[in-house]
């Protein structure tokens, strides 16, 4: 998916954004990693304004990593889990307690701070722009006198996001491009640098773009179910601490899973 692909889809029918492409983190009860079929009837009841025919809840792909040396029986808990990385086992999510939060984070902040510095040497010169969320709401807020076309030209003509959408479009190394966030919140973490940008992106992998608690309430950036390109770093940082506060009071037993938003509906 390119941004424009993300540009063109956000708006619905009746000129609101959509849902679809967000992640959601999903706060289940004790032992409902136990089997697959638990597992899909506890996401169904935590988000059942995602339920729909044309939605398509998907399993995040090595969200998280989990504990070391865990047994055979532990291992099974693990909701889609894959390969093994120094001893943990990538995975969706399962019960906290056999989840290494602070590992998945530091190697999704690793990651980011090389992320940041190969970007730097993209956008280098070029100055600050603002992020895609201030022209979506623009847009929303008045759509005959901004409609979605001038907002999407007006954004895309920025030096900067001209910059990184060419240089996306003539790399051949996938691990090399901007993400779509990068064109929202990411701006600003970028822009504060490495050591934000880096805390941005693991909060982005461990807490998505909606946390659904324990207690089956939404907590999320902006009150709305939207993907993360339509954050404001700020509200993605008030998120984080939030989120980080929530799941350091979930009991061991409590089955956290990463699932993915595709679809055509608008919320």
């Amino acid at each position: 998916m390119t941004i424009f692909d993300l540009f063109s889809a956000t708006e619905g029918h009746d000129g609101h954004r959509r849902a679809s492409g967000l992640t959601a983190v999903v706060c289940l009860p004790p032992g409902s990693s136990d089997n697959p079929a638990a597992v899909t009837a506890a996401v169904q009841s935590r988000l059942p304004a995602l339920v729909h025919p044309q939605i398509d809840l998907r399993l995040s792909e090595t969200a998280y990593l989990s504990r070391t040396g865990l047994t055979a029986r532990e291992h099974r808990q693990l909701v889609g889990a894959g390969a093994v990385v120094d001893g943990r086992v990538g995975c969706a999510g399962g019960p906290i307690g056999l989840l290494d939060l602070p590992a998945t984070r530091e190697v999704a902040a690793a990651a980011a701070r090389q992320l940041w510095q190969r970007h730097h040497s993209v956008v280098a010169g070029t100055p600050p722009a603002a992020p895609w969320s201030q022209f979506a709401d623009r847009n929303e807020a008045d759509p005959d006198h901004y409609p979605y076309a001038t907002a999407v030209c007006e954004f895309t003509a920025q030096p900067r996001i001209a910059t990184m959408l060419a240089h996306d479009e003539f790399t051949t190394d996938p691990d090399d491009t901007f993400t779509l966030d990068d064109y929202g919140p990411g701006l600003a973490a970028y822009d504060d640098g490495p050591a934000a940008y880096a805390d941005y992106r693991a909060g982005v992998l461990l807490y998505g773009d909606v946390l659904i608690g324990v207690n089956g309430r939404p907590v999320t950036p902006t009150g709305q179910l939207l993907p993360c390109t339509s954050h404001t770093w700020p509200q993605r940082q008030a998120y984080h601490q939030l989120a980080a506060a929530h799941l350091a009071d979930c009991e061991p037993g409590t089955v956290l899973l990463s699932v993915t938003v595709q679809g055509s509906e608008n919320f």
